[in-house]
């Protein structure tokens, strides 16, 4: 007689067992793996003024003004991810490793939250598993998790994707507590980041299309789209009263016609990033004119011959995979103006959970002829040889010299680059080194103000104020409104005997407004306008 331990049927059970965690534990072996030389990085680009800088990264009784203030960009609303930094501080101090770990524990909670979907969809676990070893090892991922500051991707990623989880479990059990839970996780998601706002189409497509919505959803489906709208409307009362009653942002429709034209050539450029990834940097370049770029008409050909074929067979791992693609995509497209770059690598890492979705159905979907061993050989080899080209790439993000250095490598036509590596290397001490990538970024873009401004106060510390002054004017002539070229000319004008002209920039510059970066030449510049205007009767 069997031993109840050993028997057959309970070896069995346990391999069961066993082979159902597999892919998990594998999954998240590999993601660990393909970031882990993160944890040698330093704070890197705005982590300093984001969040080494920042007084309520370190102020544990700041968490009820960080739930209801806006971020450093006065139109953004993301308290949770501002709230993730104070924490991190009060676990690990400023070390950088910790809240590397921190971002790389989120991606490994992503991934396993992809293969949980993948499996909800597709029903058998090769192609879940692809869909999200490409999440876990894609290199145009890498910018999200590498960088602590573009943390609020990782975040509203996960929170969007157990938001749907949970609402496709309450449709299957016909459950009105899973549906409160995704309305919660859909808050929590909006609260990271505006992005997560996508997922509302998708659950409105499962709880309402045919062939998406489970079979046990029936007439309850729609109150189960109650916990969401309370979400949203929760979120909208609360980030009224952080951002004020204009917080809907700016007007969309100046500058719409050349914002869609951009769309154009973003949309190939990051699906061919997806596909080549071997153009990596933290700055793109956007074209004059996008729609006269040869290769944009043959690149929507092949775009549109691809969604075709995939939706020849429409069915709805390739239908929830194409709504995830399609409305993640929108709020970071730029069509609604972003305050920050048009285009980003880390913008694509919510968006693109789609997209590995449907990498996955389209490999699912190959002929068996072609051999399954060979195609999971061949799947193998690109998981492997991109999880090698993120590992390069988390280098790059070792610290400010070595990013800024990758940026010009990429591109040593990039200004934008040329600038950043010439702050980096001031502040290394490299003066001549400086002052080379600010002429190169002039030589390359003669009106930028940037650099302008940096070759001026070099000259103004070196005692060559005439030498500055012509610089500061020449920003000023492409740029009216730039702060620093106003502060820097008052304060030209200011030791050169000119208190009125003095003046005069100085209130420019305060009229600016300028961000938390330049406190300290607020204070002084308030400070010098009041004794002006006193010594000057003014």
């Amino acid at each position: 007689m069997w031993n109840r331990a050993t028997s057959p049927q309970a070896t069995s059970a346990r391999w069961e067992r066993v082979r159902g965690w597999l892919p998990a534990a594998l999954l998240a072996a590999l993601a660990v793996a393909t970031y882990g030389n993160t944890l040698r990085n330093g704070f890197v680009w705005d982590d300093q003024y984001i969040v080494v800088d920042n007084p309520e990264t370190r102020d544990l009784g700041a968490l009820g003004r960080v739930l209801l203030s806006p971020d450093e960009a006065s139109s953004y609303y993301r308290p949770l991810n501002r709230a993730s930094y104070l924490v991190d501080f009060q676990l690990f101090g400023m070390n950088a490793a910790g809240f590397h770990a921190v971002g790389v524990a989120l991606h490994v909670v992503n991934v396993l939250l992809l293969l949980a979907l993948g499996r909800r969809l597709f029903g058998t676990r090769p192609p879940a598993f692809l869909a999200a070893a490409l999440l876990a090892v894609h290199p145009i991922q890498a910018e999200a998790v590498d960088f602590i500051s573009a943390r609020n991707n990782l975040l509203v990623l996960a929170f969007s994707l157990s938001a749907l989880l949970l609402f496709l479990e309450a449709l299957r059990r016909d459950s009105a507590g899973r549906a409160w839970l995704s309305g919660l996780a859909l808050l929590l998601g909006l609260l990271s980041k505006e992005q997560a706002l996508g997922v509302v189409p998708v659950v409105v497509g499962c709880a309402l299309v045919p062939g998406l919505r489970a079979p046990a959803g029936g007439r309850r489906s729609l109150a189960f789209l109650v916990p969401h709208a309370s979400a949203i409307v929760l979120y909208a009362v609360l980030r009224s009263l952080a951002l004020g009653p204009g917080a809907a942002g700016g007007a969309i429709l100046p500058g719409l016609p050349s914002r869609m034209a951009l769309q154009a050539y973003a949309v190939p450029h990051y699906l061919g990033l997806a596909l080549f990834p071997a153009g990596l940097t933290i700055f793109h370049d956007i074209p004059a004119a996008p729609l006269s770029i040869p290769w944009i008409l043959p690149a929507w050909v092949a775009i549109a011959a691809a969604a075709y074929l995939l939706c020849r067979r429409w069915d709805a791992p390739v239908a929830i995979a194409s709504l995830w693609l399609a409305f993640q995509y929108v709020p970071i497209s730029n069509v609604v103006p972003i305050p920050s770059a048009p285009i980003a690598e880390r913008y694509l890492y919510v968006p693109a959970a789609g997209l590995w979705l449907l990498a996955a159905a389209a490999l699912d979907r190959l002929p068996r002829r072609l051999g399954g061993k060979a195609l999971a050989a061949c799947a193998g080899l690109a998981i492997a040889a991109l999880a090698a080209r993120t590992i390069a790439r988390n280098a790059d993000w070792r610290d400010d010299l070595s990013l800024m250095a990758s940026a010009v490598r990429v591109n040593p036509r990039s200004v934008d680059a040329r600038f950043n590596l010439g702050e980096v290397l001031r502040e290394r001490g490299d003066l001549p080194g400086a002052v080379a990538q600010w002429e190169e970024a002039l030589r390359l873009s003669p009106d930028d103000p940037r650099p302008l401004v940096q070759l001026g106060t070099l000259a103004a510390r070196g005692g060559d104020y005439a030498r500055a002054e012509a610089y500061y004017r020449r920003a000023l002539q492409a740029e009216p409104g730039e702060p620093l070229a106003h502060f820097n000319l008052a304060r030209v004008c200011d030791l050169t005997g000119r208190p009125g002209e003095a003046l005069d920039h100085y209130r420019r510059f305060a009229a600016a407004a300028p961000d938390r970066r330049t406190r300290a030449q607020r204070s002084f510049a308030a400070r010098r306008i009041r004794e002006l205007e006193g010594s000057l009767g003014r």
